[in-house]
């Protein structure tokens, strides 16, 4: 794939030449000893006509996200459909945190030929939900990016005062879902299916009575329309997951609808998502039953890690 933009800027750099050109991707263009004013009927002096082909290029198709699924609680997974396209040079891959305005930012690249996903390590699944999209760089680092924006399934667990449990989560966005199961275990490793939900409906109520700690996640049964994942991945459907909760540790403590904090109580660490603003950072101290200060930090981002440290129990 030929860059005719940067060829003809080193032509211009090296011959000291002036550029007349239409459009480089027309790859048709008028190559000047001098520069003239834009304009059609000119008669420029010296006038040389310079054509390039670009041989057999394959045009780059809107790269399109597939699913995010969250994976271990801890990471979230963008799968996209892949394109068999030499003029590809890598996937670009953002995020947006949903609960903070801090808009899209570049998470990692991908470089082609190579893996169709991406695997987000740094995301906070249980403290809140993310927006993904892909963009394809090509050779000569023009970006083309997805049209469909996909958000992940964040799950909320409540305790009600009649001691049954109140599973809310959001809504998947990006792709069609036909219905929400509901998955239970007495571990993350033993959960099954005991009910299901309509796709608009984002709420459930256990009303089974148990001492046991229960854990709970809701997945998302999606139905694939692009015809280049389903041939890749050799299925329509495809089961979305959320994050993990349980019964005994209250998923989130939400002070004044601004910190979280999760999980709480804090054992070894906590996860702490603050009211993002770009231009102050934050000092978090925290304090004993007396007023002693045992933890003092500067931060200057809305997600940090809480260690325990030397803090007592």
């Amino acid at each position: 794939m030929f860059c005719i933009h940067k060829i003809l800027f080193e032509y211009k750099l090296r011959f000291n030449k002036s550029i007349f050109y239409m459009n480089y991707r027309l790859a048709t263009f008028l190559l000047l000893e001098f520069l003239f004013i834009f304009c059609f009927d000119i008669i420029p002096i010296n006038r040389y006509i310079f054509t390039l082909k670009q041989p057999n290029t394959i045009p780059i198709q809107l790269p399109i996200i597939g699913w995010v699924t969250v994976m271990n609680n801890t990471e979230n997974q963008i799968v996209w459909g892949g394109q068999i396209n030499p003029s590809i040079d890598h996937y670009n891959i953002y995020r947006n945190s949903i609960s903070q305005d801090v808009g899209w930012t570049l998470i990692g690249k991908v470089k082609y030929p190579g893996n169709s996903y991406f695997n987000d390590m740094n995301a906070y699944s249980n403290i809140q939900s993310y927006q993904y999209k892909v963009s394809i760089v090509d050779l000569c680092d023009d970006e083309i990016s997805s049209s469909i924006i996909h958000e992940t399934i964040k799950l909320d667990l409540r305790k009600k005062n009649d001691g049954q449990f109140s599973l809310n989560w959001n809504l998947y966005n990006g792709l069609k879902i036909e219905s929400y199961h509901i998955l239970r275990g007495t571990s993350p490793n033993n959960m099954v299916p005991v009910d299901s939900v309509s796709e608009f409906v984002a709420s459930y109520t256990d009303n089974s009575f148990s001492n046991e700690n229960r854990y709970y996640q809701v997945e998302g049964y999606g139905l694939i329309e692009d015809s280049v994942i389903v041939n890749e991945y050799k299925t329509n459907w495809i089961k979305i997951q959320s994050n993990i909760v349980s019964s005994k540790d209250d998923s989130i403590l939400d002070i004044h609808n601004n910190i979280k904090v999760y999980p709480n109580p804090l054992s070894n660490y906590s996860i702490v998502v603050l009211p993002y603003n770009s231009i102050k950072p934050y000092q978090i101290g925290i304090y004993d039953y007396t007023g002693k200060a045992v933890y003092n930090q500067t931060v200057y981002s809305d997600e940090f890690i809480l260690n325990r440290g030397n803090m007592k129990k």
